[in-house]
């Protein structure tokens, strides 16, 4: 039997690229751009090496975790430094703290924070009973010594053990509220102060 070889024709390959953010990743934001060759070769003689340039926008959600297969909420507190308690009270869907999720079912892992202008993170996390760790962590290229601005989202934990009693609201005069929920409520529904605090319709 005589054996030879077969010249090849011009083929083309299909790859697959599977990114996975780690878990401190959550509000990771960036644009990556790919960029794919072509090689020439002797085979494929009437094709010139050309280049291909394809740009995605990765985005990874705050607060969220996609479990893996087997995983329960002991594991993932673990992960995330809290308690399966309070990771099972944030998802009501989850009806019994023991049962096997799915591979890829999205949970919630803390609280999604509105800030409000002039904020500082730090603060935030004391109030929240946080440690700076714990904030970095559950959220990507945060810069905790940068003020806010008013609506930048940030993933809270609260600590009710170590966080601070006071709400924003306690060091409030009663005729400055109205300046404090600034355009809010006292701009489209102008409600007397007092009426708001007592809870009286004012009738």
């Amino acid at each position: 039997m005589a054996w030879g070889w077969i010249q090849s024709t011009c083929v083309t390959e299909d790859f697959s690229l599977v990114w996975t953010p780690s878990y401190t990743q959550g509000g990771f934001n960036q644009t990556v751009c790919l960029e794919a060759n072509s090689l020439h070769s002797d085979t494929c003689a009437d094709t010139a090496p050309a280049a291909s340039i394809h740009c995605i926008n990765l985005l990874v959600r705050r607060c969220r975790y996609a479990m893996q297969v087997d995983q329960q909420l002991q594991e993932i507190a673990n992960i995330f430094n809290v308690d399966w308690m309070r990771l099972w009270s944030l998802n009501a869907d989850l009806t019994h703290p023991d049962y096997i999720i799915y591979g890829g079912q999205t949970i919630m892992i803390g609280h999604l924070y509105r800030a409000l202008p002039h904020e500082m993170p730090l603060q935030i996390a004391k109030r929240m009973g946080m440690p700076e760790e714990q904030m970095r962590a559950l959220n990507h290229g945060l810069d905790v010594e940068a003020e806010l601005e008013l609506g930048d989202q940030l993933c809270v934990v609260p600590n009710s053990c170590q966080g601070g009693r006071a709400s924003s609201l306690d060091r409030l005069q009663l005729q400055s509220l109205s300046s404090f929920l600034g355009r809010t409520v006292a701009d489209v529904h102008p409600i007397p102060a007092h009426v708001f605090l007592d809870g009286r319709d004012g009738a």
